[in-house]
């Protein structure tokens, strides 16, 4: 009378008679008992294991930066600096971008990509200013002056020009690019391609002009996104008379390049630092010229 074993229905399907091969069988019902503790650690272990799957995920998706230093030797290879500022008390008549760099290298009243517009007080483009010295002579106009001691027409004529627009409240606003060589240097932008005659006429005084400025963009080389320029968005307000003078912005580039593990190109860019410095125009009062006048008596 020992126990016999009872072999499978042929009904049964395919999915039972796999599920008989089962090492570790399924407790019947009878046997096991639900309580709310065995399921708090049941959700606990669940979301563990959820909360470790995405963290181990994560770091293995995750990008390792590493930054290495070294000697740049790329040559014959220019720098783009794109520029886009506005001053608003000055007009384009008066206003001159200069380049120079270490090598000796001067260029004057640089043109090319560089573009001035003439803006009204509420700084709305009016048209685009092209240099007068384009226009006409100016060779033969300097000499004629310095050696004959006469305003030619031309020159009147410009000297009108400025008066009118300053009148008017114009200011310009000088965009486009700039390249130059990768050595230190600066460029500057200011009234000093006016000769003396001509900021005379037309300021009287050098405390009149006024450099106030606003920098909508001064970045170097390609733009790419999340790319931040530190002087992008400055403006500086001359208020008071007193107040004019010289503003400078020093700036370290330094050249970068990018390469990431999915791109066999590189991106090549450059950081900056810069810090900015501003000196009063110097203006003797007039108690300093009788200190004077009284010192050069004895």
């Amino acid at each position: 009378r020992g126990a016999t074993r009872r072999s499978p229905p042929a009904a049964m399907g395919l999915a039972a008679r796999v599920k008989l091969f089962d090492a570790y069988h399924k407790p019947e019902r009878h046997l096991t008992k639900k309580t709310a503790a065995g399921g708090a650690v049941t959700l606990s272990s669940l979301l563990l294991m959820a909360f470790v799957f995405v963290f181990e995920l994560r770091s293995y998706l995750a990008t390792e930066r590493v930054t290495t230093t070294g000697v740049d030797v790329t040559r014959d290879e220019m720098l783009a600096i794109n520029v886009d500022v506005t001053f608003t008390s000055l007009p384009c008549q008066t206003l001159s971008l200069d380049a120079l760099d270490a090598s000796g290298k001067h260029d004057q009243d640089v043109g090319g990509e560089l573009h001035k517009t003439r803006v009204d007080r509420f700084g709305r483009a009016i048209a685009t200013y092209e240099s007068h010295r384009e226009n006409d002579d100016g060779v033969v106009n300097l000499i004629t002056e310095l050696f004959y001691g006469f305003e030619t027409e031309g020159h009147k004529a410009h000297v009108d020009e400025i008066k009118t627009a300053l009148s008017a409240g114009e200011g310009c606003r000088v965009h486009g690019r700039l390249k130059v060589q990768r050595v230190a240097g600066n460029f500057h932008v200011s009234v000093h391609g006016e000769d003396a005659r001509t900021l005379r006429a037309t300021f009287e005084h050098p405390r009149n002009v006024n450099m106030s400025h606003a920098v909508h963009r001064l970045s170097f080389g390609k733009s790419f996104p999340r790319k931040e320029d530190p002087l992008s968005g400055f403006t500086r307000t001359t208020r008071h008379a007193n107040e004019t003078g010289t503003y400078k912005y020093f700036l370290k580039v330094v050249p970068v390049t990018y390469t990431g593990k999915s791109s066999p190109s590189a991106l090549k860019a450059y950081e900056r630092k810069f810090r900015r410095e501003s000196a009063a125009l110097a203006i003797e009062t007039k108690r300093k010229k009788k200190r004077l006048e009284k010192m050069r008596a004895r």
